[in-house]
């Protein structure tokens, strides 16, 4: 066959072309063929889309620096932490808060842990264990309590001490009941006399919402502790007027609305001495007692 081929020039060089292009055909058909998928420019596969994040109350008023005064408004945001000390059948608590400090981050905020809350406040107070509590909503129209200047860093946040209230003899004698459940940590619809400065005002036409014991006792809320689902100043609003049904109140007491018709101020001074009681219901949103309002 070759000597075939060399006799004829033209009909080798076409066996070599034909040779050629059949195993650049065979070449190509053994190769990976590379797979094109082309996306209209507004599709994106679905499982390469993340929901947006929807701020809660808490995280849109943390953002939002176009008053920065507003920690004295309603709905203001402020974090809390209960520092706990117990000494034989005492209990000295301490109240820290961010208020006027600086603005509570909720994300710094849920960054902290006890222990490590425990550990930095030990340069202000003795603390057994503590409670972080918040972030909490104002629900006065105005809050103008002063707060000392020094503070304690915690986390990414700074807190000033707030309140302070001790639990002794003088508890045990007068209002057993109440000191048992401190003792157990059962602190929940159990009144608590702190000595504070405080300063709430609340104007005519406001709506407040009230705890009223069995003994007729008035309990105002101040503080409504925030959520994903309050997304708003609506939203507040709302969870305040539906709240008294969430709520697993003792035997006898009442959660009512009213709406003032004048000025409701409550005012105190630590320099005095006299204490004001506080509570707390099963979701940690606060309350003062006030005399003489029905």
């Amino acid at each position: 066959m070759l000597g075939f081929y060399r006799s004829t020039p033209k009909r080798y060089a076409l066996f070599a072309l034909t040779c050629l292009i059949s195993f650049s055909a065979w070449g190509q058909s053994q190769a990976p063929r590379m797979q094109h998928q082309v996306l209209p420019s507004h599709e994106v596969p679905a499982s390469k889309v993340e929901p947006p994040k929807v701020l809660n109350f808490a995280e849109r008023q943390y953002l939002n620096t176009s008053n920065p005064s507003d920690y004295r408004d309603k709905y203001a945001i402020s974090c809390l932490i209960y520092s706990y000390y117990r000494n034989f059948i005492n209990i000295e608590i301490t109240i820290f808060s961010t208020y006027k400090v600086n603005r509570c981050n909720p994300a710094s905020f849920v960054k902290n842990n006890a222990s490590g809350v425990k550990a930095q406040l030990l340069n202000r107070t003795k603390s057994d264990y503590v409670i972080l509590s918040g972030p909490h909503i104002q629900m006065m129209d105005f809050n103008n309590t002063p707060v000392e200047n020094l503070f304690t860093p915690v986390g990414e946040l700074n807190y000033s001490p707030l309140a302070k209230a001790h639990l002794g003899i003088k508890d045990i004698l007068l209002h057993f009941h109440e000191w048992g459940k401190w003792i157990k940590s059962l602190q929940y619809y159990t009144p608590i006399k702190t000595v504070q400065d405080m300063d709430f005002t609340w104007y005519p036409n406001s709506a407040i919402y009230k705890l009223i014991t069995d003994k007729n006792e008035v309990f105002i809320l101040t503080n409504l502790v925030s959520n994903d689902y309050i997304l708003s100043k609506e939203d507040v609003d709302l969870a305040v007027k539906n709240l008294g049904q969430y709520l697993n109140l003792p035997k006898g007491w009442r959660f009512e609305m009213s709406v003032l018709e004048k000025v409701l101020q409550i005012k105190q001074n630590q320099f005095t001495g006299h204490p004001t009681s506080h509570l707390q219901d099963e979701f940690g949103n606060l309350y003062v007692k006030v005399e003489g309002l029905k």
